[in-house]
């Protein structure tokens, strides 16, 4: 079975939250990519969270990818939060020894009550 990825898009007041589940991979990170950018590249866009709790797998081309994101969102001055992360997810970030996304974990998901991310 191909590896598969489901994103849920819930946009309210500027705060895009994408609500992925499934597999953060080689073959459908290119998929994310292209959402997360549509997002932040929308004119009313003032924050992107990722709510991973359902994400089954994520490897080295999904964390490059969150990154890239992470990235253009600082650029962009827009807070940007990895939400309520999975095991696998948690697991990924945190062996891969940087900093980078291991600041944007959110494991409470503070903005549960809403779409907005805070930092």
């Amino acid at each position: 079975m191909p590896d598969e990825l489901r994103i849920r898009l819930h946009a309210h007041a500027g705060s895009w939250r994408l609500m992925l589940s499934g597999v953060v991979g080689l073959q459908t990170a290119e998929t994310l990519e292209h959402v997360a950018a549509v997002a932040l590249r929308a004119p009313t866009a003032d924050s992107l969270c990722l709510d991973m709790a359902a994400v089954t797998s994520l490897d080295t081309t999904g964390l490059a990818t969150l990154a890239a994101r992470r990235r253009e969102a600082d650029l962009r001055g827009l807070p940007f939060r990895i939400v309520r992360p999975s095991a696998a997810v948690a697991a990924a970030i945190l062996a891969s020894g940087g900093s980078e996304l291991r600041n944007v974990l959110d494991f409470q998901d503070r903005g549960r009550s809403g779409t907005r991310c805070s930092r």
